[in-house]
């Protein structure tokens, strides 16, 4: 896994790994300095026939995959799985 540039966007900052996905389990040992280290936020596998993403303030993660794939997920009884549409807004935290 090699480390990449720093990016920068609007109340985030993120930085770029390169590697098999695999070494996720090892970054944080790699790279990591004794502090703490969240979750990859981003993840996108080299033959791009998926991705996940999650935040720091949010409750949900995404995936984005084939309509079969997603399928598969859909029918998983030990995780809740919602369909996102760009026809709605996504669910928001429950008063």
């Amino acid at each position: 896994m090699t480390r990449g540039p720093l990016v920068v966007l609007p109340h985030r900052q993120y930085v770029l790994f390169a590697g098999d996905l695999g070494a996720i389990e090892q970054w944080e040992q790699k790279f990591g300095g004794g502090g703490f280290y969240p979750p990859p936020a981003f993840a996108w596998p080299a033959d791009h026939r998926w991705c996940f993403t999650s935040d720091v303030d949010s409750h949900w993660a995404g995936i984005g995959a084939s309509a079969g794939a997603i399928e598969s997920l859909t029918t998983r009884t030990d995780v809740d799985i919602v369909r996102a549409s760009p026809d709605r807004a996504p669910l928001g935290y429950a008063s």
